[in-house]
């Protein structure tokens, strides 16, 4: 593992800064070919820009964990080790996650997310703004603000000009929020699998 690792290192090191995360995908293009290996033929010449220009995707599931490969125009490599009772835990009974997505439903509220997440990081804002730009009712406007604040996509500041107290908020912009709407995204896929393997003999959760 120690050669291993430091090979990935050094090509990650020699590739120019803009090709670097797609050479990381191709090299988990591999393991999860590899995986496949595990238990069946998978073809050598089945290369990663082969894969990357067609829109299907992949997956592994056994009891250790599964991987979740999604191709076509935002690609991603997922990969989800099970130790134990740990997605046990980290679900709970769910009430938590449903809460999220709760607050996501709001079409007001997507909006104003929506809006973060077109902004530079810590970009600032007052509420006639938000509501202008994302077309939020006036009555509306401060429980938007709050959920945006309670997703942790906001921080509020307090600032004073001309002796008049005026109350902004700085964007944080989340880079989980994107992955999880890109990872939704594949619940409406229809489109098949280039690879699949299901060898799970458990539930996910206990």
């Amino acid at each position: 593992m120690k050669d291993l690792s430091s090979r990935i290192r050094t090509i990650l090191s020699d590739t120019p800064e803009h090709e670097r995360f797609h050479v990381i995908r191709d090299i988990c293009w591999q393991i999860e070919k590899g995986l496949f290996n595990c238990y069946m033929s998978v073809p050598d010449d089945y290369s990663a820009e082969e894969v990357r220009e067609c829109k299907r995707t992949s997956y592994v599931d056994n009891d250790y964990g599964f991987t979740y490969v999604s191709n076509g125009p935002s690609p991603f490599f997922s990969v989800f080790p099970q130790y134990e009772n740990a997605y046990t835990e980290t679900i709970g009974d769910g009430e938590q996650i449903r809460e999220i997505f709760e607050r996501l439903s709001s079409p007001e509220v997507m909006r104003a997310v929506l809006f973060i997440h077109k902004k530079d990081n810590r970009y600032l804002f007052d509420a006639d703004l938000l509501a202008a730009e994302c077309s939020i009712p006036a009555d509306k406007i401060e429980s938007v603000i709050g959920v945006l604040m309670e997703l942790h996509l906001v921080a509020e500041q307090e600032l004073e000009i001309d002796e008049k107290a005026c109350k902004l908020y700085c964007s944080e912009p989340s880079l989980v929020l994107i992955a999880m709407f890109l990872f939704t995204d594949q619940i409406y896929y229809d489109k098949g699998y280039r690879y699949q393997a299901e060898w799970r003999n458990k539930p996910f959760l206990t």
